[in-house]
């Protein structure tokens, strides 16, 4: 095996991984307007919450249990939400995908964290 012959595989190997940070960089530019929203709102609520990202930059809001039954936290976050936003539930139990109503394809998630685990 030659020496071009590596440093060509690395370049391409490189070359690659740059153009999956460029792709996650602007979906995070793209989310922010909605993530920042979404933040206000969530804010306006009695529960904390914290802001992770998933491994393709997007945006995951894990609220605080309350002191309320899961599905009355659930039902008062998605009302909240849904003043501004589209509201659906999806994926695992107890998450909300969030989305922007201008069409633009903009979403996030928010997830009620399990018991026990509190901030």
């Amino acid at each position: 095996m030659s020496s071009l012959c590596y440093r060509e595989l690395v370049q391409r190997r490189l070359a690659v991984w740059q153009t999956g940070v460029e792709l996650k960089l602007a979906r995070a530019r793209e989310q922010e307007g909605l993530v920042l929203a979404v933040a206000r709102c969530l804010s306006a609520t009695a529960w904390p919450y914290r802001l992770v990202l998933d491994e393709d930059m997007g945006a995951v809001f894990v609220v605080a249990s309350g002191k309320e039954a899961r599905t009355q936290q659930c039902a008062a976050l998605r009302q909240a939400l849904a003043a501004r936003f589209a509201v659906d539930e999806t994926g695992p139990r107890w998450c909300l995908r969030v989305e922007g109503r201008d069409g633009a394809g903009r979403s996030c998630r928010v997830l009620l964290e399990e018991d026990g685990h509190g901030f």
